[in-house]
């Protein structure tokens, strides 16, 4: 069973604030995977601060044309612009004019109260789409110069760790960030407290750090399974091995989750045929060393670094040691059985999904378990590699 030392949401909230409260204030930048509860996170500090000191500001739904971005952020806005900040759709000004107006925005505009604003941005990296209208290719890193500048406060967010990792490597030392990557196991205790799920169970911990060790504390895997618990009042109605089987069906919450990450992560990195057949592989396999996947998927090593490098860019893999592995878990099992030319049967799903539970929890409760299959006939999914080459490689760093 894991130890309770996974960083959870009230840490992060207090990372928060702290940065914003320092003197000179930081930019805090709360970075973590689809599904972390990054947003549920900035919501709660938006509560904190108050509507009239704080703005959130969904840059995924809004970021389009500077014009429209910048027309959404104002009709929502508790604070009162000065008359040569506001935008009209009439206005005949340029792309580049409305987003010196929007820094402006930004920089100089007060709350009511005179004290700092702070701007939450939710998906930070969705102003880089400025960079691609006229006059605007720098804009991003001229937003970066405008924040540091400014009196006001800003809070961002990412699901793109990598890329906000690589970012801030040549930024000044007012970002800060923050790595978000779930729900700590006690955090998961309480959600099932909370949830009415077997609060008076001398097994309550086991449930939740099982639930914690499938999901990596998750709360886009965990609340649809926390649901399922809840409807199942006694034990002999639940199977926590079944109640995951049946969210990897197609149409479920969990495996809908997972197909929404896969897509948009692969929409955002490059070579994308390529890239679906390494995740393929990694899924059958890991962990893998470059040289590994080069000879897999028929690529020079040279190519194939490159694909690798795409996939961690947009965090669908991770790399220890030389050898790279899927970054979510649950994503790898997804991939495993709906990654292939017919849908699985109900075999299948709950075979790999016991493959799957041994692997994260090898002591895994017999209870658990089916009667038609023991635990111990089960593998883990370290054990189900191809067969070896009988011959050495050299390995390619």
């Amino acid at each position: 069973m894991p130890t309770d030392n996974t960083p959870n949401s009230s840490y992060a909230e207090t990372r928060i604030i702290s940065a914003l409260e320092a003197i000179p204030h930081r930019v805090p930048c709360l970075v973590g995977p689809c599904g972390s509860g990054r947003t549920s996170i900035l919501m709660r500090i938006v509560n904190r601060l108050g509507q009239a000191n704080c703005q959130y500001i969904d840059a995924e739904r809004t970021t389009s044309t500077p014009e429209l971005f910048y027309s959404a952020i104002l009709s929502t806005s508790p604070y009162s612009s000065p008359n040569d900040l506001r935008f009209k759709p009439s206005d005949r000004s340029t792309p580049r004019d409305t987003f010196e107006r929007l820094l402006r925005f930004f920089t100089e505009t007060k709350s009511s109260n005179k004290n700092p604003p702070t701007f939450v941005i939710d998906e930070i990296l969705e102003l880089r789409t400025f960079e691609n209208f006229p006059g605007l290719r720098d804009s991003f890193q001229r937003f970066l110069d405008a924040v540091l500048s400014s009196p006001n406060h800003f809070v961002f967010s990412s699901r793109y760790a990598h890329r906000v990792h690589h970012l801030l490597r040549e930024l000044p030392d007012n970002f800060e960030l923050i790595q978000h990557s779930g729900l700590s196991p006690s955090e998961v205790i309480e959600q099932l407290k909370e949830q009415d799920v077997r609060t008076d169970s001398p097994e309550l911990r086991e449930i939740g750090q099982i639930l914690h060790s499938l999901t990596d504390g998750r709360p886009s895997y965990l609340e649809p399974l926390i649901r399922q618990l809840h409807i199942a009042k006694s034990l002999s109605d639940w199977n926590i091995l079944e109640l995951l089987s049946s969210q990897l069906r197609p149409g479920s919450t969990i495996y809908s989750n997972c197909r929404f990450s896969y897509e948009l992560r692969l929409h955002r990195s490059r070579g994308h045929g390529s890239l679906k057949a390494i995740l393929a592989i990694l899924a059958a396999e890991e962990p893998l060393t470059l040289t590994e996947v080069a000879l897999r998927i028929g690529r020079t090593p040279g190519s194939t670094r490159d694909y690798l490098l795409w996939l961690e860019d947009v965090d669908l893999v991770s790399v220890h040691r030389k050898q790279y592995c899927f970054a979510d878990p649950i994503m790898r099992l997804w991939v495993r059985l709906h990654m292939r030319s017919v849908p699985p049967s109900e075999a299948d799903l709950k075979k790999e999904v016991r493959h799957y539970a041994v692997s994260r929890i090898p002591h895994l409760p017999s209870h658990l378990f089916d009667n038609d299959i023991p635990a111990q006939s089960i593998r883990p999914f370290s054990e189900q590699s191809p067969a070896k080459k009988s011959w050495e490689l050299v390995e390619i760093d």
